[in-house]
């Protein structure tokens, strides 16, 4: 399991006989995810991969996550400014 792999336990260590379970240290490295901090922490190949696999989980497509990312950053490294409280009104023909 890569949490126990990742935190370096084994099911004997103290860790474990002190109440903590397998999934609650792989809950806390996942909650760990959600810091607003990590990106100080990941460097940005490994934070890319995050937000790939995460992506992959929630539309249930590995290689359409990594299109749709890729795309995006493609997007935003060509933008020229932000805009703000923009009202848009588009009309869809055939």
């Amino acid at each position: 399991m890569v949490t126990r792999h990742v935190l370096n336990i084994g099911v004997g260590d103290p860790v474990l006989r002190q109440g903590w379970s397998v999934i609650n240290l792989r809950d806390a490295v996942i909650e760990g995810f959600t810091d607003p901090t990590l990106p100080r922490a990941l460097s940005p190949r490994v934070l890319d991969r995050v937000i790939e696999n995460s992506m992959a989980v929630r539309l249930g497509d590995t290689e359409l996550a990594r299109d749709v990312y890729l795309d995006i950053k493609e997007q935003l490294a060509r933008a020229n400014i932000r805009r703000y409280n923009l009202d848009i009104t588009a009309t869809l023909a055939p």
